[in-house]
């Protein structure tokens, strides 16, 4: 959004021209991806997340897609190129991964990763790289799983969003 230079929040978006707050939308770790913003939404009630594609000028939403979750960003203050995978995780058990066409919203094929637990999605140019492990985070302590693997996959094994 070149005439505002759009600065986001945990669930506010800003101008970085000139500071005025342009919208806000409860959700979670929003960022930008080519012409969308995209943020997770949590219910605590029912333990589901739903994922987000929003305007960027508005905050309104564009998309929804309940019981997915994005990890998947840039270094924080970055944008996703407009031609980057959008990646989001199936939630749920397992390590099920799917690609949302951030424009329209459409969803490709889901892929199934042969671990218990996928804990990151990171992109690369045309790869996607999970993180998965043989169990969460631990709650309690925060201690991280015994054995991870990482997955280096292209985005074309994720079949047209």
């Amino acid at each position: 959004m070149p005439e505002h230079k759009l600065l986001l929040g945990t669930e506010d978006a800003w101008s970085s021209v000139d500071g005025k707050k342009l919208w806000s939308r409860p959700g979670g770790s929003p960022f930008v991806h080519g012409a969308i913003v995209v943020a997770n939404q949590w219910d605590p009630k029912t333990r589901t997340n739903t994922l987000l594609g929003l305007d960027p000028r508005t905050g309104t939403e564009r998309w929804r897609h309940k019981g997915l979750f994005s990890r998947h960003s840039p270094q924080r203050g970055q944008t996703m190129r407009p031609d980057a995978p959008l990646i989001a995780k199936v939630n749920g058990d397992g390590a099920k991964l799917v690609r949302i066409d951030p424009g329209t919203g459409r969803t490709g094929p889901v892929l199934t990763l042969p671990e218990k637990h996928l804990l990151e999605t990171y992109c690369v140019g045309d790869l996607v790289f999970a993180v998965c492990a043989d169990r969460g985070v631990d709650p309690k302590g925060g201690t991280p799983p015994d054995k991870r693997r990482w997955y280096a996959l292209e985005s074309a094994q994720f079949g047209e969003a």
